[in-house]
């Protein structure tokens, strides 16, 4: 079988490793997988070549429509929908003959499509007759962008195949007509191997005194990630004890700089600036490691004494399954993604985006009963093995794309023998 797989994410990402193990699963059972992306000489690319893909690179901008509901966290404005309306209609046209040019090339059997925000891909493959997944990583776009998402909802009449890695991604394709469509869900997993050959010494590599405890965050300063949460629960932490330094990790942008880091984004230049100024007004230098953009995200979380997943717009945390398959312990924002999958004081911890005191309570009990934090941590890791297991994940992907490709030849066999009578 032969894949044609289309990505348009950028270094690590979620939807990078996402690709990556389904790429993975496919070309360890001698399956061929040609994976076109934007950059050839970044992390994720090279991730992607690790997992066996055939890289394919196409140079510009990407490719990714406004699908998703992260338009309407950051700037739901009318200027806002009218300047991602252009531009997706440049995208649309361009991903769409990009796409064409690649299945005349590669003549592949199943055309997968990484994310939802490429659904332009979709109605270029239903032209050629070619089946299609879709992977949906986040919820369509919703609200006032009625017609943005019938539009979108009107593409994924193209895709053969849909999956969400919750049932809260692929809801809108569980009611009225569209019940009739392949609509799955298959839980994202952690590939061990994505930090293959990284195993710093991450108290030396970020000068965190051996006898000091860790708390990891992996948000950047992205906003829908909740920087703002976490440095103010770092800066009421640091008034009650010492005997913690607290990790920001993620993008920041570029022209800034610290101890640890270089920023990496092209964009939040004023969140980048809040963290830096916010960090400085309040005497956190020797708390805070800004440390950027990192690629050995499971070394980090298994040195950690507690990791914090601080999302104030609700979306599936990957972090939360990070944690999980360490083994440590997760205090997370309470939304509908993480009481899908963390029961508060079991196998983590929740707490409500508008109650730092709640925050700062919970991260203490766990910091002050190392005793509880393996409890916890040792629950999520169970919960890990019985709903995020590796083996289960590729065996259902596989199986997905392997039934496709044979319901589709078997139907080019049907027209064709229609045809000859």
């Amino acid at each position: 079988m032969v894949v044609l797989a289309i990505h348009s994410g950028v270094q690590l990402g979620g939807s990078t490793l996402n690709a990556g193990f389904a790429i993975k699963s496919l070309t360890q059972r001698s399956h061929r997988v040609h994976a076109l992306n934007r950059y050839e000489d970044d992390e994720g690319s090279r991730y992607l070549r690790r997992c066996g893909a055939e890289m394919v690179y196409f140079p510009g901008f990407s490719l990714k429509m406004n699908t998703t509901t992260i338009l309407e966290s950051t700037d739901p404005s009318l200027k806002r929908e009218l300047i991602t309306t252009v531009q997706d209609v440049v995208k649309w046209v361009t991903g769409f003959f990009l796409t064409i040019t690649h299945i005349w090339r590669y003549a592949p059997d199943v055309v997968y499509l990484t994310e939802s925000a490429l659904l332009q891909c979709a109605l270029a493959a239903r032209c050629l007759r070619v089946p299609v997944v879709c992977e949906m990583q986040a919820e369509l776009i919703r609200g006032r962008w009625g017609l943005r998402r019938s539009f979108y909802l009107g593409l994924l009449k193209s895709v053969d195949i849909v999956y969400g890695i919750t049932p809260f991604h692929v809801q809108p394709l569980l009611e009225g007509s569209a019940r009739e469509r392949d609509v799955r869900v298959i839980p994202n997993t952690i590939d061990p191997t994505s930090c293959a050959g990284q195993a710093r010494d991450i108290h030396a590599a970020f000068t965190v005194p051996a006898h000091k405890k860790i708390v990891a965050y992996f948000g950047g300063a992205s906003p829908s990630k909740g920087y703002t949460l976490y440095l103010e629960i770092v800066r009421r932490m640091a008034r009650l004890r010492d005997d913690v330094v607290f990790l920001l990790a993620g993008p920041f942008q570029g022209d800034f700089r610290s101890e640890w880091a270089v920023g990496s984004a092209r964009h939040d230049f004023e969140h980048t600036q809040y963290v830096f100024e916010f960090v400085k007004a309040n005497a956190l230098q020797d708390a805070v490691r800004i440390v950027g953009e990192v690629t050995d995200v499971l070394t980090i979380i298994g040195r950690a004494d507690l990791v914090v997943s601080t999302n104030t717009f609700p979306h599936f945390s990957r972090t939360i399954i990070e944690a999980f398959h360490a083994g440590v312990p997760i205090l997370a924002s309470r939304d509908k993604f993480s009481l899908d999958i963390v029961e508060d004081g079991v196998n983590g911890l929740l707490a409500d985006v508008d109650d730092v005191d709640e925050w700062v309570a919970k991260a203490q009990a766990v910091l002050n009963s190392p005793a509880n934090g393996r409890r916890l941590g040792l629950e999520g890791r169970n919960t890990y093995r019985s709903r995020f297991d590796e083996a289960m994940v590729s065996q259902q992907i596989v199986a997905m794309f392997e039934g496709l490709a044979e319901r589709a030849s078997r139907s080019a066999s049907t027209r064709g023998s229609a045809h000859r009578r």
